[in-house]
């Protein structure tokens, strides 16, 4: 990928991450929502793409950890059946 593929990338991560807390703040979605979750996790996804190519470890870590929570609240609103067996299993 280009330097300017992924500083685009980048860039969209961070218009994904401030747009999904804006939109919460104003009330425009919730933060339990899928929509704000998506935003997270497509956010968070290029900004580790960016922060690793730019050899930034704790950014992609950081990033990386806020993309994982995206991915697996957007899992529990794909698969609410199978979420509540699991955790029902646990109990």
């Amino acid at each position: 990928m280009s330097l300017e593929t992924i500083n685009l990338l980048g860039w969209i991560g961070v218009a994904c991450c401030t747009s999904g807390y804006l939109l919460v703040s104003l009330g425009y979605i919730h933060s339990n929502g899928w929509k704000y979750q998506l935003l997270n996790a497509l956010g968070g996804l290029f900004l580790v793409i960016s922060a690793f190519y730019n050899h930034d470890t704790p950014n992609t870590v950081a990033n990386g950890l806020w993309a994982l929570i995206g991915l697996i609240s957007l899992i529990k609103f794909a698969l609410p059946g199978a979420v509540k067996k699991v955790i029902a299993k646990r109990s």
